[in-house]
């Protein structure tokens, strides 16, 4: 009986198993100099979506943030490469916030200063606090979470 109750659940769960994790203050030196280095200066709460066009969890990843705080700054991060910058685009504008921006790593510097282990992962960047909050995986079970950890700020 305990086994069947375990693969009910293992079936019905999201194939992610995550919270959000509070990052040291060294990742959020070594990851907000990366930021600097990319041209994104944070002056207010932030968005890192990392995501691929091909993940099938990016769009769902990208949409958590529709009715996000209007503070907040929202920046998709694409990881890709084989694809043209402008291919890149038109799949974000699908699934994009309207003040959400765009960046594309193709020199995989923040996916390596972030140290992505997987796809979407989200991180929140509190510059005042001088705080950084990752997830990995489907956010939608835990978005008043991450709602709390922006109103923080």
């Amino acid at each position: 009986t305990l086994v069947l109750l375990v693969v009910i659940v293992a079936l019905r769960s999201s194939p992610y198993v995550s919270a959000w994790d509070e990052e040291n203050s060294t990742f959020y030196n070594s990851a907000t100099q990366a930021l600097k280095m990319s041209g994104l200066h944070l002056t207010a709460p932030t968005a890192l979506i990392f995501w691929e066009m091909e993940h099938e969890d990016s769009p769902a990843a990208i949409r958590a943030f529709d009715n996000s705080p209007g503070n907040l700054r929202i920046y998709g991060v694409h990881l890709s490469k084989g694809y043209s910058a402008a291919d890149m685009r038109k799949a974000w504008l699908k699934f994009a916030p309207r003040r959400a921006s765009l960046v594309i790593d193709r020199s995989q510097m923040l996916e390596t200063s972030f140290k992505v282990r997987s796809l979407p992962m989200v991180f929140i960047v509190l510059p005042k606090q001088k705080k950084i909050f990752s997830f990995l995986g489907n956010i939608n079970d835990s978005k008043q979470r991450m709602l709390d950890i922006i109103a923080s700020e």
